[in-house]
Formats: structure tokens, C-alpha cells, sequence
């Protein structure tokens, strides 16, 4: 057989599924942090499962391994590049537009990170001409947690099911202030932590009523990320285990079971490949078959393999058609079966 030539000959080499494995590796990393896990099930079945065989890189067990070696490297990549992504301030955050404009506006905190424990500032600047008419501002609440939308001390949610560390501060109002106000918080946070913060303003409208306003960040999670406490390294080791679990779960079980439906289609293939390379009219059990044990009734004959009466394909037992040219088979099950002899020529 001509070995392949070009990039599918240099893809058949080691140095070439080096690199393509490396390729594999880099787009699943990024693939799951700038886009989503459930992506990265496309992008692994693309570049590690569709790209290798387009490749000539056809073996199972060698795409199972290297599956392997791509999930297992991709997770130390993905939890790089999602500390990266911690260390990285947000814009300035508002509250949802109330009264033509947003009340709480230029939320912030600084610094951003610590690599030990730091007194942290979070300020919020309010608009009080945003604030609906006749209403009265009762308090501003900082909430600092290191879960994500929690607004109450060890509050349970999807993400946080144990208690967790959160400080609660409130800056109590005597009426809405007549013009804009920066209202500060300083709190001491101690790491290696991921925190989320959020302020809300509580106010009284005009019929009494007690009413929140709260930031929005305008991702996921409506609290805002941040502030980063600990070392990169620490950071790390915080993310580690949870950027393992976002490889493994949706790409690993998606690459797998679509490797098993490839293996069951290769098997297919290779048996079907065998029965039409044996001479027409064979035993499926080989040469002269196996001889009937002495005072053994006989019973309803096997059914047995067919040949196309049109295109001489061979056609597995019991099936009413064939599989490459269509045509309607004798032999299907409830008809008498196609004669033994030698098989027609291909029309």
C-alpha cells in the first residue's frame, strides 16, 4: 500500500500526532474557558477524534489513548488560564437603570489582590436623581462572600452548599441625600480566597413599601468577582480540582462515547469486508462447517449470509433489501433463501 504523503504522511508519523494532539490540547483549553464546556465537547470531538482520522489515524486504541493524554494536559492549561482570568479586574459596575439612569453607579474595589491578607476599599457612588420620586433611602449593605450570589451569611445556592466565610457591613441613611455621594467600606480579607461582593441600597417608595437596588455585574452571577486574596500558585490550587471536573465531565464523556460508536462502525465494517472476500457460498462457521453430534435432531436451519442477486454484495441474514444497491432480497426472513451454488455475476 502507497503510504500517504503531504500533511496526512507527516500527520501518520510520531512528530505529526505530536502535533496534533499538542493542537488538540490548546483549542480544548481555551475552547472551555472563552466559550463554555459544553464547546469544548465540539472542539474535542473536532480536533482529537475527527481531525486524527481525517488524518489516517484510524486505530481505536490509539485515539482512545491519546484522548487520554489531551484531557489530561488540557486541564492543567485550563486552570492557568482561568487563574488568569481571576486576576483580572473588572470594569466599573452600575445597578440596573430605575428612573432613567442607575442609582449605584462606579462600584469598585481596591486593590484588586493581595498576596496575603489586605484591608480591601469597595466604594459605590450614589445618584440620588435616579432614585424614584417621593422615595426615601434608608441604608446601603455591602455583602462580601466567597460565594457567588450570596446575600446572606452561609446562604445555600447551586454553588455553595457548606457554610463560608462573608462579612456584612451597613451605612445607615437619614433620608436620600440632595446630591451625588461616594460611600466607602473598608475590610480586611485574609487568603488563599476567591471573594464576591455585592451592594445593595434599601429605600422606602413613596407608599411606604421597603424596596432593594441592587449591582449587577451583567455576567453569570450578578455579584461582582473579586478580590483576589493569595498567590498565583495558591490560586491555583484553589482552581485545580474544579478545572479538572470541567475537562473531564462534558468533553471526556462526549469524546468517548462518540470513540464507540466509531469502534462499532470500524467492527461493522471489518466483518463485512470479510464475508465479501469469502468464496460465495461458504458455511459462515468456515469449510465443511460442523458435523452434527450422532442421534441430534436436526433442527430450523441457521440463517446465513446472502449474496445481491444484482450486485453480488454480500448481505447479512434476514435483511429484506441489500445494503448497497437496494435491491429486494429472496431470502429475507418468512421467504425461501437464495440458492447455495456459485453467486451471479455483478450486472
Amino acid at each position: 500500500m502507497q503510504q500517504p504523503t503531504g500533511i496526512k504522511g507527516f500527520a501518520t508519523r510520531p512528530l505529526g500526532r505530536i502535533v496534533l494532539i499538542a493542537v488538540a490540547i490548546v483549542t480544548l483549553g481555551f475552547g472551555v474557558i472563552y466559550l463554555s464546556a459544553i464547546f469544548g465537547i465540539a472542539i474535542l470531538l473536532l480536533f482529537g477524534l475527527a481531525l486524527p482520522i481525517y488524518m489516517g489515524w484510524k486505530r481505536p486504541r490509539g485515539l482512545a489513548l491519546a484522548g487520554i493524554v489531551i484531557l489530561l494536559l488540557a486541564a492543567p492549561l485550563t486552570t492557568v488560564l482561568v487563574t488568569y482570568t481571576y486576576f483580572q479586574p473588572p470594569g466599573a459596575v452600575g445597578s440596573p437603570g430605575e428612573n432613567g439612569g442607575s442609582f449605584l453607579q462606579n462600584a469598585s474595589v481596591t486593590p484588586f489582590s493581595s498576596t496575603d491578607t489586605g484591608n480591601f476599599r469597595f466604594s459605590v457612588t450614589l445618584v440620588p436623581s435616579y432614585l424614584y420620586a417621593n422615595s426615601t433611602l434608608v441604608n446601603l449593605t455591602l455583602f462580601v462572600s466567597t460565594c457567588a450570589e450570596a446575600t446572606i451569611p452561609n446562604q445555600t445556592t447551586d454553588l455553595c452548599t457548606t457554610p463560608f466565610p462573608s462579612y456584612q457591613q451597613v451605612r445607615a441613611f437619614n433620608g436620600t441625600p440632595d446630591h451625588t455621594v461616594q460611600v466607602t467600606f473598608n475590610q480586611t480579607l485574609s487568603g488563599p480566597n476567591l471573594w464576591w461582593w455585592n451592594a445593595y441600597a434599601t429605600y422606602r417608595n413613596s407608599t411606604g413599601v421597603i424596596q432593594y437596588i441592587f449591582l449587577d455585574s451583567g455576567t453569570t452571577y450578578s455579584d461582582i468577582q473579586g478580590p483576589v486574596v493569595g498567590s498565583f500558585l495558591a490560586v491555583m490550587g484553589l482552581v485545580l480540582v474544579p478545572a479538572y471536573a470541567l475537562v473531564l465531565i462534558y468533553p471526556g464523556i462526549g469524546f468517548y462515547v462518540a470513540l464507540l460508536v466509531y469502534t462499532w462502525f470500524k467492527a461493522r465494517e471489518a466483518r463485512r469486508k470479510a464475508l465479501e472476500a469469502a468464496p460465495a457460498g461458504a458455511p459462515a462457521g468456515g469449510a465443511g462447517g460442523t458435523p452434527m453430534a450422532a442421534g441430534t435432531t436436526p433442527g430450523k436451519p441457521a440463517p446465513v449470509e446472502q449474496h445481491c442477486p444484482k450486485c453480488n454484495a454480500v448481505v447479512y441474514a434476514n435483511e429484506s433489501q441489500c445494503w448497497k444497491c437496494g435491491t429486494p432480497l429472496k431470502g429475507a426472513s418468512g421467504s425461501s433463501p437464495l440458492p447455495s451454488g456459485p453467486s451471479p455475476p455483478a450486472s
